[in-house]
């Protein structure tokens, strides 16, 4: 192929993964971020070949690779071999799309172009969030694309601060910087960045991050007192600033606002989670200080330490990579990004406007991935990464040996495969992964046996499969299917539930089956329920009062009182507290029964209240079962009956 030609695939690969970063990226798991690392390994690919032996990376990069190379060496001690593989060709698509846009940065054309793509995809995401948020109720937080508003703030404070400078520098026409030319393209990346910066700042406050913006300004302040384009811009800088407060404060505000008034109230669960959170990462790293639990596994191997709710990610991206990778594999991190920062200074103190601005982006990122978890997804990152390519160049690029870009081509041939099968079997898998779709059960069968034949390393697939033919009455095929599901995922417990339900005829090996759900999760409400239940068919009443007293310990401790997500409440300490009470009937302990069955009415009074409050949170998790609404109703009732009828002490 044309070398010209491979240059344009590559840099239009290149601006797609940039622009598209938030919809790709912007979920945990699906069909974009599988999408968005094929794209990064086709345009390594054709890189490479257009590059041929002229093989230059930036010295970051060399840390980035070590890094990646640390982290295969983890997967030997991995929790599970799925979330690993999907976690080291996130890293090499990174590292893919610093490397690529490090090289367009060089071109007076290409590199504008590039800004255009980030800036484009920022203001689109940015103004979708803005309408959907009018939309919405007094106090939503707003999460565009992603997951989580928090995201989406990790996100926008990783771009706002170049975009702010663009959007600055238009003003002051007497200040010259390197590279200024009038092109079209540079014209468009600075009419481009001022969209961002006004509706990227917007959406920021309507996410409602204070950690977010308290990051941002943090990076401003710092960056502002060494780089020397800041401090020529500071007239400019000043007024901008001021009519980007007044604009975005009049539509964002209030959600910020009511975030800063309810940091003595309902806040202080977020902050405590936060830090029960960080010593429970803690704890995990400690125990594996060498090769962690394996990258890309804190989800799946947190369990085990934590000390309030589960968490997919540790809220802290260095205590995370320790978690993960060990004390080896959290220094190469930091070296990687410290590499970056310094690479960024010195291109900034000689004048870089976008090394500037992206220096100000990685420090806030950095703060605010300090306090949360935007680098454990794909898109913050791959626009981060490609954003420090464009703003560091090819200072300090240093000839790639062939053995090393011999294994940097098969780790893209790697991914870019990978990708492919995981894209096309999340797309198989979508509708049957979805509890609220109208497919069959049969359906759901037929959909997931493809997805598997495409994907066969993932543990969910073989779990929700197992699920689906359970309800077709294929009992010994769902058997098998979960536990196929334990042995991909065996810190899944989950799956050692659903396995152990399976086996209910058998009362041995589904206690065998839960007590390995229960070394996983020791704090799983509704495995415990599921012993207790099993306990009292099987005649053992005392046992079965234990699990109720387990439970009933574990949902009044941290993890009852400091979940994820406060605004669900789980039903499974009612069913722990008619039993104790009905107990302490049995006992004639009228106090306690009355302490449990008040216990009972408090919790189902809560269920209630945040069903009804927060009706999108419990549909989009599946929680809004009215078969469940039912059952807590009842509960209450019989409470409350029993609470009128008791007799005064």
């Amino acid at each position: 192929m044309n070398r010209s030609l491979l240059k344009y695939l590559w840099f239009g690969l290149l601006c797609a993964n940039l622009g598209f970063a938030p919809w790709l990226g912007g979920q945990w798991s699906g069909v974009g971020p599988a999408v968005g690392r094929s794209l990064a390994a086709v345009a390594g690919l054709a890189w490479l070949a257009d590059r041929r032996r002229d093989l230059r990376f930036p010295r970051p990069a060399f840390w980035l690779w070590g890094f990646i190379a640390w982290s295969v060496v983890t997967v030997v001690g991995q929790t599970s071999l799925h979330a690993s593989l999907l976690a080291l060709s996130d890293l090499v698509s990174y590292a893919v799309l610093f490397v690529l846009a490090a090289d367009a940065s060089d071109d007076d054309l290409l590199r504008p172009l590039a800004l255009c793509a980030l800036f484009a995809g920022c203001a689109v995401a940015a103004g979708i969030g803005i309408a959907h948020s009018v939309d919405s109720g007094p106090g939503w937080r707003e999460f565009g694309p992603f997951a989580t508003p928090n995201l989406f703030a990790s996100y926008l404070v990783t771009l706002l601060p170049v975009a702010f400078l663009m959007a600055v520098r238009s003003l002051r026409k007497d200040v010259s910087l390197p590279g200024d030319r009038r092109t079209p393209a540079n014209v468009a990346s600075v009419m481009l960045g001022i969209v961002a910066m006004a509706v990227g700042f917007t959406a920021l406050l309507l996410t409602g991050s204070k950690g977010a913006v308290g990051a941002l300004v943090a990076a401003v302040v710092v960056v502002f007192a060494i780089a020397r384009p800041w401090r020529q811009l500071r007239g400019a800088m000043v007024g901008m600033a001021v009519l980007v407060l007044v604009f975005a404060t009049g539509i964002g505000g209030r959600t910020l606002l009511g975030r800063v008034e309810s940091a003595g109230t309902t806040e202080v669960h977020s902050t405590q989670f936060r830090v029960l959170t960080w010593k429970g990462a803690a704890r995990m790293a400690a125990a594996h200080p060498l090769i962690g639990t394996g990258i890309g596994t804190f989800g799946a191997a947190f369990n085990r330490y934590a000390i309030a709710g589960w968490t997919q990610a540790a809220h802290n991206a260095y205590l995370q990579a320790a978690a993960e990778t060990g004390v080896p594999g959290l220094v190469l991190f930091l070296v990687a990004l410290c590499s970056a920062a310094a690479g960024l200074l010195t291109r900034a103190r000689g004048g870089s406007l976008v090394a500037a601005g992206a220096l100000a982006g990685l420090v806030a990122a950095a703060l605010h991935n300090g306090v949360d978890y935007g680098w454990s997804l794909w898109g913050p990152s791959a626009a981060m990464w490609g954003l420090i390519g464009l703003g560091l160049g090819s200072t300090g690029a240093l000839k790639s040996p062939r053995w090393l870009t011999a294994a940097i081509g098969i780790a893209m041939a790697a991914t870019l495969v990978g990708g492919l099968l995981v894209a096309n079997a999340a797309a198989l898998s979508e509708a049957a992964l979805d509890r609220t779709s109208n497919m069959t059960p049969i359906q759901r069968v037929v959909a997931l046996r493809s997805a598997r034949a495409l994907d066969p390393l993932d543990g969910l697939l073989a779990r929700e499969m197992g699920v689906a033919l359970a309800q077709t009455g294929a009992r010994q095929d769902a058997l098998g299917a979960l536990g196929e599901a334990t042995r991909l995922s065996p810190f899944d417990a989950v799956a050692w539930r659903l396995y152990g339900e399976a086996q209910l005829g058998q009362p041995d090996e589904a206690r065998k089956a839960f007590a390995r759900g229960l070394a996983v999760s020791p704090h799983s409400l509704k495995i415990l329920l599921d012993l207790a239940s099993l306990e009292e068919q099987a005649g053992n009443h005392e046992a079965a009062l234990n699990d109720y007293r387990t439970l009933v310990s574990v949902a009044e401790g941290p993890v009852g009182q400091y979940p994820a997500t406060p605004e669900l409440v789980d039903d499974e300490p009612l069913y722990a507290y008619a039993a104790l009470a009905t107990d302490a009937d049995h006992h004639q302990d009228v106090a306690t029964a009355q302490r449990y069955r008040r216990a009972l009415i408090a919790l189902a009074d809560r269920y209630l209240s945040n069903r009804e409050k927060y009706p999108m949170i419990w549909r989009a998790t599946g929680k809004d079962d009215p078969r469940e609404l039912a059952a807590v109703q009842s509960l209450r009732a019989r409470a409350e009956a029993a609470l009128v009828g008791a007799p005064s002490r």
